[in-house]
């Protein structure tokens, strides 16, 4: 699972940095992995820039989370689509350039998002998380409670 993880998040960052396009119908690296290809589209980080990628642990796994180090923004999915997300909180134990337990609020919108991250090992550039959960309160009061895990990633200057 940790290189799973790893090459996720290999993958990812040079999804980013590459710029390239490939033929339609052809399957990307991550696809003949086996690792999810759903969810949110990959993130760009510059030289030296850190972030945090998350995904849903669940049969259906996909790229529900990401937020980019001390920028007090992520981005998450609500159904299929992407909102923007402002900080609220950042508590708990520091985790590398993040929190243990950070809040976040749609922006535009009532809805409030939950982070509870569990750190796991260390890895070149970063860190696993090894679980957590990620608790989404909607305008009505609805929580919608999601297991995750991902890793705290930066793109190492060369």
């Amino acid at each position: 699972m940790m290189r799973v993880l790893v090459l996720l998040c290999a993958l990812s960052l040079s999804a980013c940095a590459g710029g390239g396009s490939r033929p339609a119908g052809v399957p990307g690296a991550a696809a003949l992995a086996g690792i999810p290809t759903r969810g949110l589209p990959p993130q760009t980080l510059a030289q030296g820039e850190c972030g945090l990628f998350l995904w849903s642990q669940t049969d259906l796994s996909q790229f529900v989370f990401f937020s980019k180090a001390a920028s007090g923004r992520g981005v998450t999915l609500i159904g299929a689509e992407e909102v923007q997300l402002v900080q609220t909180k950042a508590e708990g134990d520091l985790f590398g350039q993040f929190t243990t337990e950070m809040g976040y609020t749609v922006e535009g919108a009532r809805d409030s998002i939950e982070l509870s991250l569990t750190p796991g090992e260390l890895l070149t550039g970063g860190q696993r998380v090894s679980s957590g959960r990620m608790l989404r309160v909607d305008t009505e009061g609805w929580q919608t409670i999601t297991p995750i895990l991902g890793v705290r990633a930066c793109r190492l200057e060369p």
